[in-house]
């Protein structure tokens, strides 16, 4: 699974310094492009039969709502993602039925 960040626009002071300590020396403004630095390799990962993925941070429009800070989903967030996680594990597992030695793939919303 990719990992979603969002810097709320109505927050973005607090989002930055709630970034700020979560990785030491990590610019909190660059946080989010170095996240989907990581994000990518899981993509390129998933695509070489390594792994199946759930790509929640590219193919789900999250909204500012879903996030009570820039990493942690809010209430409506986390409902949103269980119902995006379960679809993905349905996806997996009807793909997975007679598909023996298939390459895994990124799930798609």
């Amino acid at each position: 699974m990719t990992q979603p960040m969002r810097i709320r626009s109505e927050h973005v002071d607090a989002d930055e310094a709630y970034l700020a300590q979560w990785i030491l020396g990590l610019d909190p403004v660059v946080a989010p492009a170095e996240l989907e630095r990581f994000n990518s390799v899981l993509r390129d990962l998933s695509m070489t039969g390594t792994a199946w993925l759930a790509d929640v941070a590219g193919e789900v429009v999250w909204e500012e709502n879903d996030f009570n800070d820039p990493m942690h989903f809010s209430p409506e967030g986390s409902t949103r993602m269980a119902t995006v996680m379960a679809d993905a594990v349905e996806k997996i597992l009807e793909g997975a039925e007679g598909a023996e030695g298939e390459s895994p793939q990124v799930v798609r919303e």
